[in-house]
């Protein structure tokens, strides 16, 4: 996923192309930042306190 961004993906449609795969949106964005789901879903919610 991350080259398919590079290469110029809309990350909409890499999204739909993820849930083809099975795949989640906190998949992808745990993928992204290098981090397990569950250390990428803790990120976002510390992240929503934050806020």
């Amino acid at each position: 996923m991350l080259a398919m961004i590079a290469a110029g993906g809309n990350v909409y449609y890499l999204a739909k192309l993820a849930g083809i795969f099975g795949l989640s949106v906190q998949d992808i964005g745990a993928q992204q930042t290098g981090m397990t789901v569950p250390e990428f879903k803790q990120m976002l919610l510390d992240q929503a306190k934050g806020a």
